[in-house]
């Protein structure tokens, strides 16, 4: 396997990582909304809310560089 061909390996995986975190993150921002809206504005929220927006960022990153 040549070097270039491992790094797109290695690149793609991160890829595929962030989109499985960020539907998790989306899930249980769902579910916090639907089950326990009283919890939405809490800051353990607020964090999951910030984690998932870089989260974001950083996909829209990845796809960039090879697309």
């Amino acid at each position: 396997m040549k070097a270039d061909d491992y790094l797109e390996l290695q690149h793609r995986a991160r890829l595929v990582r962030a989109r499985e975190v960020q539907l998790f993150c989306n899930d249980v921002l769902d579910r916090v909304r639907r089950e326990f809206p009283e919890m939405y504005s809490t800051s353990a929220v607020s964090q999951l809310r910030a984690y998932s927006d870089s989260n974001l960022r950083k996909i829209k990153r990845l796809e960039e560089v090879y697309h």
